[in-house]
C-alpha cells in the first residue's frame, strides 16, 4: 500500500509541472498586465485589486546581495506592513492601483487601462 501512495505521489510531479507551465505560459501570453485586467472587470464589485511595488528595504537578503549599500539608508520593512495593513483594510476603497515604495516614499499609481 505504501508503495502506491508512493508511486501515484511521484506520478503527480509531472502533472503538476506541467499545469504549472501552462498557467505561467498564458499568463505570459496575455496582453497587457493581468492585475489591471482583473481591475477593470470587478470596478463593479466589492473586490479591490490592486499591486504593492516595496522598492530596496532592509532586509538579511538585501545586505547579502548588496554588501556595499549602507541599510540604513533604506526603510525597514515594519514600515512597509503598515502600508500593507492600510491597502488590507476594508477602509481602503482604491482599485486598480500600483502602491509604489521605490523611491522611499509612497506614490499611489494607476494600473493603467487594460489591453
Amino acid at each position: 500500500m505504501v508503495s502506491f501512495v508512493l508511486r501515484r505521489m511521484l506520478a503527480l510531479l509531472p502533472v503538476l509541472l506541467l499545469v504549472a507551465a501552462f498557467a505561467f505560459l498564458v499568463l505570459r501570453m496575455v496582453p497587457g498586465d493581468p492585475a489591471a485586467i482583473i481591475a477593470g472587470e470587478t470596478a463593479t464589485t466589492a473586490v479591490r485589486v490592486n499591486c504593492f511595488s516595496p522598492g530596496p528595504t532592509r532586509t538579511k537578503m538585501r545586505a547579502t546581495a548588496m554588501p556595499g549599500e549602507d541599510p540604513e539608508t533604506l526603510p525597514p520593512p515594519e514600515h512597509l506592513a503598515a502600508k500593507l495593513v492600510e491597502i488590507a483594510s476594508p477602509a481602503w476603497s482604491e482599485t486598480g492601483k500600483l502602491l509604489d515604495f521605490s523611491n522611499g516614499t509612497p506614490r499611489l499609481r494607476s494600473l493603467g487601462k487594460p489591453a
